[in-house]
Formats: C-alpha cells, structure tokens, sequence
C-alpha cells in the first residue's frame, strides 16, 4: 500500500470495483472517501484523474495527476507508468501515452487493466484494429470485464457490424445494469438506424445517472431527427447548462 490509511485503501479498492463497473457516481464517490482519509494517497488521486477524464473534465484530472506525482516515487514501476500515461494523455501526447501503457504490457501481460488500458489508447485515437487485439486479450483474462465489452462493441459498430456491436453491448447491460451500458447501447442502436431504441436507451441512462450530463447532447440529436424538436431543445439546453455548471466549478 502507499498510504497509512487502511479507510483510504478500502474507499480506494471499491472505487476501483466501481470503476470497472463503470458506475461513475460510485466511483466517484468512493474515491472522494478515500482521499477525506488521505489527502496525499497517490493512487487514489491517479483513480480520481481517470475518472476526471472520463467526464472530461481535464482541469480537475491534471490537478490530481500534479498531486499523485508529489508521491509518484512511492509507487511500485507498473502504477508510476499509468500514471505518467495519464499526464502524457493530458498533454496530448499519444504516443508517450502509448508508450508506458506498452511497458506496463510487457510488464504484467496477464494483467486484464494492463490490456485494457493499451486497447483504450488505440481506441481514442481512432485505430480499432489495434484496439482490438488488447481488449480480446483482457476478456480472455476476464470474460465478463465490463468495460472491455463496453468498447469492443464499439469497435464492432466502427468496423460495420452493428448486430455484433448490439449484443455485445446488450451483453454489458446485462452484467452491470449501469447507466453508461444504456448509453452505450443507445448508441449501438442508433448505428443500426433503430432511432426509437435508442432514444428509449438514453432515457434510461438519464433516470438511472442525471450526472452523465454528455447523453443530453447525443439524445438531444436523436430526438431532432426524430421530429421531437421542442424536446430536443430541451435536452440540448440540458447540456449547455451542465457544461457551464462545470466550468463555473473548475473555475472556481
């Protein structure tokens, strides 16, 4: 452990559980637990600034990267790479980020994150053919990672094959029940043209998690090709105000 705090350790591990689920609130919540422990736990503020990517809100994740480096050598090899691939990724710098993600790989090949974080930078970068390979490997590891599944089925609908995208990600739905796996196969559902699917789907979302405030702007698209216009003004204003809201906040 890297920190003192057996309370931080614990609220840091179900972050983890919750990240993986990607159940974004809980994570979140649980992460701000573990560092009201222990403000300078560093792998706690390395989970914090992923999840700060995760809802784009790059200023709050840089803050917690610059206080997890405060602490980076305490941090056994593997964590001070997925640390530094997160700094890299701030600064723009894909293939530094690739780069220690790769080492982490050669590192602990058998590791399902370690695959999984390769197959996402290939993935943000638009280049699901090398994705590919590094998320099947972290389902081979674990067959029901979550988050694996999530992008592989994303990976499916880049390349044209939206009914394997769709079970894969019904398959997601199934195992978490979280909001962002409706989200996601609202998504798939509008690759295949099933407009009123996937606007039920991103409803859905919406109910089970307000706070993924980006699926305002996605179903407020949905909603205009289906003719809702007043609601999908509505749902455009929704997101406009959520995106001001953060940067009142990151501003403050």
């Amino acid at each position: 452990m890297t920190t003192k705090s057996f309370e931080a350790y614990v609220r840091y591990l179900e972050g983890v559980d919750a990240g993986e689920a990607v159940a974004v609130t809980q994570a979140q919540a649980a992460v701000e637990r573990s560092l009201a422990a222990d403000p300078v736990f560093p792998l706690a503020h390395r989970l914090a600034a992923q999840i700060g990517l995760f809802l784009t809100r790059t200023t709050e994740a840089d803050l917690h990267v610059r206080k997890a480096l405060e602490r980076a050598a305490s941090l056994a090899p593997v964590d001070r790479w997925r640390l530094m691939a997160i700094e890299a990724e701030l600064r723009m710098d894909v293939r530094g980020k690739i780069g220690y993600l790769e080492k982490v790989v050669e590192a602990q090949p058998r590791s399902k994150v370690a695959q999984y974080d390769l197959a996402e930078a290939h993935f943000h970068r638009a280049d699901p053919k090398r994705a590919i390979p590094h998320y099947l490997s972290s389902l081979a590891i674990r067959p029901d990672y979550p988050p694996a599944i999530n992008h592989l089925g994303y990976c499916r609908l880049y390349e044209g094959k939206a009914e394997d995208g769709i079970l894969l990600l019904e398959r997601y739905k199934q195992i978490t029940g979280e909001a962002n796996a409706f989200d996601s196969l609202g998504d798939a559902h509008f690759f295949a043209g099933n407009l009123l699917e996937a606007i039920t789907d991103k409803e859905t979302a919406l109910a089970k998690d307000p706070s993924l405030s980006w699926v305002h702007g996605s179903l407020a698209h949905m909603l205009f090709l289906k003719g809702c216009v007043k609601r999908a003004f509505e749902s455009n204003a929704r997101a406009l105000n959520a995106e001001g809201a953060r940067d009142r906040a990151i501003a403050y």
